[in-house]
């Protein structure tokens, strides 16, 4: 049931780049494919895993054959990682594109989330500020999840 509400969630967005073709709807389509990456590479890992109960196969999955074909699906753990890190990666990207796309706020309409922050053209852009700031804090939640004390003065 969930595979079947991503996929329905990509198809409506692919329909809707299609007929409105526009920078709302490039965004829109982009949240729902990393959506639909995270979620599907997260119910792969569950299959792979197994041990849940019936109920739980019959809402992630349908079946008990589903299940199975995704559990001996040939894809190896750094794969399913890399296909959840990138969902995960990119979803707030897109969230905040299209968040920044709707602000009624004139600065942020005018001139994205660039403050004139740096010196060169790279500085000013506001889609490398915002992606170094999710690669930063993607960054910062992997590596110093384990080492709070250490990291603390650095990152804060």
């Amino acid at each position: 049931m969930l595979i079947i509400l991503t996929v329905c969630l990509v198809i409506a967005s692919v329909f809707i780049l299609f007929l409105k073709k526009s920078r709302e709807s490039v965004y829109l389509f982009g949240l729902c494919l990393s959506l639909m990456l995270e979620i599907c590479g997260v119910m792969l890992f569950i299959a792979k895993k197994g041990g849940i109960s019936p109920e739980i196969i019959t809402f992630l999955y349908f079946s008990k054959d589903i299940k199975n074909r995704l559990q001996y699906f040939l894809i190896t753990l750094n794969q399913m990682g890399y296909m959840i890190a990138l969902g995960r990666t990119l979803f707030p990207y897109f969230l905040i594109k299209l968040a920044m796309n709707y602000s009624m706020i004139p600065v942020i309409r005018k001139k994205g989330l660039a403050f004139q922050t740096g010196r060169g053209p790279a500085c000013n852009n506001p889609d490398f500020i915002l992606s170094a700031t999710v690669s930063f804090y993607y960054i910062k939640e992997t590596c110093c999840s384990g080492c709070h004390n250490i990291c603390k003065p650095f990152l804060d």
